[in-house]
Order: structure tokens, then sequence, then C-alpha cells
């Protein structure tokens, strides 16, 4: 993975573990939205265009949903699987 995907996992998921605590304390107002998208797995990816090819149409497709969504909205990658928060 790209070093902006490895930085976008982990404010993602310092941001999603604030998230489960805040909701935990405060259960009757906080509002947010997680979305899973599992792009395949890397086999496939690797098998399909080989590993290289592979991992940077993983990280175009992470940067392409980076642009997609708002600046406030979080993108992250794990392995194929993208999470957007």
């Amino acid at each position: 993975m790209s070093h902006e995907d490895l930085e976008a996992r982990d404010k993602f998921l310092f941001t999603l573990e604030w998230l489960l605590e805040v909701t935990k304390r405060h259960s009757d107002g906080l509002q947010f939205g997680l979305a899973h998208i599992n792009y395949e797995t890397p086999k496939v990816l690797g098998e399909t265009y080989g590993a290289q090819k592979a991992a940077q149409k993983l990280d175009e497709v992470s940067h392409s949903l980076r642009k997609a969504f708002r600046k406030t909205d979080l993108v992250a990658r794990d392995g194929a699987d993208f999470w957007i928060l």
C-alpha cells in the first residue's frame, strides 16, 4: 500500500474508534455512516493483472474515492477492501 493509504487507514481507525466510544456514552445524537466496499480479493486481482498492476489499480481507486467524497469524509484501504466514514 502507498504511504498515503497507510496514513489514511491510521486516521480512519483512530476516528472510528473515537466515534464508537462516543456513541457508547451518548447514544441519542451522534450520527455517522460507514461503508465497506469489497473490491475482490488481492489474489484474484494479482492473478488477473499481476501484483504490481493490481496494487497500482487499487491505489487509483482509493485516490478516486477520496476525490469523490467530501474532504471531511475518510476513505481508507485495507488490502483490497475500502472503508468510507
